[in-house]
C-alpha cells in the first residue's frame, strides 16, 4: 500500500544561539568562520531532528538563512527591464538546476505573492504576468523534472501574522493551477471556508499535479493532534483525488531569522502530528490498494 505524500514547508525555528550568534555576526562582533561552525551544527542537529521523527523527507529548515526572500531598494542605471527579466529568469533556472545537481528530491518554490497580488490588483493584472514568468522558468525543464517542482502559496506567516487572508482563496486557485509544475502547497488549515477551496482545487487539478494541503495552522500556538489532521484529510478526500492528494503545512514556521513566535519544539511536535495524522488516513483509505 502507498501512503498519502506529505513534506515540510520552508523554515524550521532557528535556536536562539544561533538567532544570537546571526545578530553578533551583524554587529561585527562575531568572525563568519565562528558563525558557519555554528551553521553546520544547527542543521546537523535538524537533520537528525526531522529523521528521529520519521520525516520522510528531510532538510536543512532554512537554518542558514537570515529569510527566505530579499528585495533590492534601489535601481541600477543602464539596466532595462528586459536585462532583468532575462537574468532573473537564467539565474532562477540555475539555482533550481543546481538542487537537482545536488540530490533534492523535490523543489519548492515559493509563491506567498501570490495572494497578495490579486490584493494589491484584484484584476490580477499583477498575478498573471508573475504566473507567466514562473512558467518561462519552468519551460527550461523537462516534463519529468517540472514533476519535482512545486509551488507554495498562503496569505503569509511570518512573525504570526498575514498580508493577504482577507483576499477570496476563489480569486487565485484556478489561476495558482495554471502553472506548469507537478506540486502545489497550498495553505488550508487556517483557511475560514475549506470546502470552497477544496472544490475549486476539485475541478481546476490536472491529471498529472498533486496537491498538498495544509493541515497544520503554523499561526496557532496549538499543536494539532494526529485526529485533527486526519480528519482535514478526509474532508479534502472528498474533493481531490486520493493519488493526487498531499499534506503539509500551512507556511514555514520561520521565514526569518528573528522570528521567535513559534518555538523549535513546538515546531517539531506539530510536524509530528502531521505525519501520524497522514499515516492514519492513508491506513483508512489504502491508497494503491
Amino acid at each position: 500500500m502507498n501512503s498519502i505524500q506529505t513534506e515540510s514547508v520552508g523554515s524550521i525555528p532557528r535556536p536562539r544561539k544561533l538567532q544570537n550568534a546571526i545578530t553578533a555576526f551583524s554587529q561585527g562582533n562575531l568572525s563568519s568562520e565562528k558563525l558557519n561552525g555554528l551553521f553546520d551544527h544547527v542543521v546537523e542537529e535538524t537533520i537528525k531532528g526531522l529523521g528521529a521523527i520519521g520525516s520522510p523527507i528531510v532538510s536543512d529548515g532554512e537554518q542558514t538563512k537570515t529569510s527566505f526572500v530579499t528585495y533590492p531598494q534601489d535601481g541600477l542605471p543602464d539596466y532595462t527591464q528586459e536585462q532583468f527579466i532575462n537574468d532573473l529568469v537564467q539565474h532562477s533556472v540555475a539555482d533550481i538546476k543546481s538542487c537537482f545537481d545536488n540530490g533534492a528530491h523535490h523543489i519548492q518554490v515559493d509563491f506567498t505573492e501570490a495572494r497578495l497580488a490579486i490584493k494589491l490588483d484584484p484584476s490580477k493584472g499583477l498575478l498573471q504576468p508573475f504566473i507567466n514568468l514562473n512558467n518561462q522558468v519552468l519551460s527550461h525543464f523537462t516534463e519529468q523534472e517540472r514533476q519535482r517542482i512545486g509551488f507554495h502559496t498562503c496569505p503569509g506567516g511570518d512573525h504570526d501574522s498575514t498580508h493577504s487572508a482577507d483576499v477570496d482563496y476563489a480569486d487565485l486557485i484556478p489561476l495558482f493551477l495554471t502553472l506548469d509544475a507537478g506540486n502545489f502547497y497550498m495553505q488550508m488549515a487556517s483557511e475560514t471556508n475549506p470546502v470552497k477551496s477544496l472544490k475549486l482545487i476539485g475541478e481546476n487539478i490536472r491529471s498529472d499535479q498533486r496537491v498538498y494541503i495544509g493541515v497544520i495552522d503554523i499561526i496557532k500556538e496549538e499543536i494539532e493532534t494526529p485526529e485533527m489532521v486526519y480528519d482535514c484529510i478526509m474532508t479534502a478526500a472528498e474533493y481531490i483525488p486520493i493519488n493526487q492528494l498531499g499534506t503539509t503545512d500551512d507556511c514555514g514556521c520561520s521565514p526569518f531569522s528573528d522570528d521567535i513566535a513559534t518555538s523549535r519544539e513546538t515546531a517539531f511536535a506539530k510536524i509530528t502530528a502531521r505525519e501520524e495524522g497522514t499515516k492514519m488516513a492513508s491506513e483508512k483509505l489504502k491508497i494503491g490498494s
